[in-house]
């Protein structure tokens, strides 16, 4: 899993794993949420927005699954 650190005032990092489509959002007050079977093209609009959150918001949060992950999972996938 691929981590990018984003310039959000509530996004902290952004990762992506290639191989099963998962996105991983850790937020900056620690929350991680992981999002399956998510489009490389979609990532890529997330990753190069003008707005991360808005971003986020838009594409990611309301239109896919999210399961909340605990620190230990998010620090051993990123």
């Amino acid at each position: 899993m691929k981590k990018y650190e984003v310039e959000s005032s509530n996004i902290a990092t952004v990762s992506y794993d290639l191989e099963t489509s998962e996105l991983l959002i850790v937020f900056k007050d620690g929350a991680a949420y992981l999002y399956k079977e998510v489009r490389t093209d979609v990532v890529c609009r997330l990753l190069f927005s003008d707005s991360v959150g808005s971003t986020f918001h838009r594409i990611i949060k309301k239109n896919y699954d999210a399961e909340k992950v605990d620190d230990e999972k998010e620090t051993a996938q990123a």
